[in-house]
């Protein structure tokens, strides 16, 4: 078993992505952290798609080569340093999100209190949700601006429907972005929602566990239980999401359990 080839371009210990690479370099032997590129036999581990991040990651696709990539989490994330101990980071094998369901059991859904709402059968508005353009350009198209995949999804929606849109942009204040700096809770924005349109955007998860149905890119995390095709938009598929959580919850994890070596006895066969 190999360790992790950690690449962090800035260097700087004091980023949010030491929250990872401490203790992966603690519970995953034979890892070592560099701020220059350099591919060898092991998988590489990025934090984020800033810097030159994409790029590496593009190239490992390209090569065929191992990578695990590093974030902020499906569930229970990081609201600041009080947090820093119990909370979860997204450990993601050879993309950015889990796109495939495992048979994984519900004993991590358990513990964080996730229950799946049935099914939403009535709503009003639908919800569009755009994925940061740094993650869009990544997926979609490296030439991809925000306004023109909102431009586009707006007018593909309304070939088949005349319900109301809402846009939900990502909340950001400076460097800060996510729950931490929202103004609007996003359970105000699911409220009544017939359905959630995004690319890869974390609130496909929400929508999904609320019980509202998903429209989403392959590489989503909602991708195995969200539709594809915005002409299904009145009557969207509602597929069977419980080995899908448990698969999202078995792709995250708190420092302890990098620490322990549980991350990498969980992951390591999928690098």
């Amino acid at each position: 078993m190999t360790g992790l080839n950690i690449i962090y371009p800035d260097g700087k210990t004091t980023s949010k992505c030491w929250q990872v690479f401490e203790p992966l370099m603690h519970g995953w032997p034979d890892s070592t952290v560099s701020t220059e590129l350099i591919l060898d036999n092991r998988p590489m581990c990025i934090w984020g798609l800033g810097l030159n991040n994409k790029d590496s990651a593009l190239r490992c696709i390209r090569e065929g080569k191992k990578w695990l990539f590093t974030d902020m989490p499906y569930f229970n994330r990081w609201m600041g340093e009080h947090t820093a101990e119990r909370c979860h980071w997204r450990l993601i094998p050879n993309d950015i999100h889990v796109t495939k369901v495992r048979d994984y059991p519900s004993d991590r859904a358990h513990v964080l209190g996730l229950t799946l709402a049935e099914w939403r059968k009535k709503g009003q508005h639908i919800l569009i949700a755009p994925s940061s353009i740094t993650v869009n350009r990544f997926v979609i198209d490296s030439k991809l601006d925000e306004t023109s995949w909102i431009d586009s999804t707006v007018a593909e929606i309304k070939k088949y429907t005349d319900r109301p849109i809402r846009l939900r942009k990502k909340p950001r204040n400076g460097k800060l972005s996510g729950p931490m700096v929202e103004t609007v809770p996003i359970e105000h924005d699911l409220a009544n929602c017939w359905a959630v349109v995004t690319s890869c955007s974390i609130v496909g998860v929400q929508a999904a566990i609320a019980g509202i149905p998903v429209f989403g890119h392959p590489r989503g995390p909602s991708a195995p239980i969200a539709n594809i095709n915005l002409s299904d938009i009145e009557n969207p598929a509602m597929p069977d999401r419980r080995l899908w959580l448990n698969t999202l919850t078995y792709s995250q994890f708190t420092k302890a359990e990098m620490r322990s070596g549980l991350a990498r006895e969980i992951l390591h066969q999928l690098l």
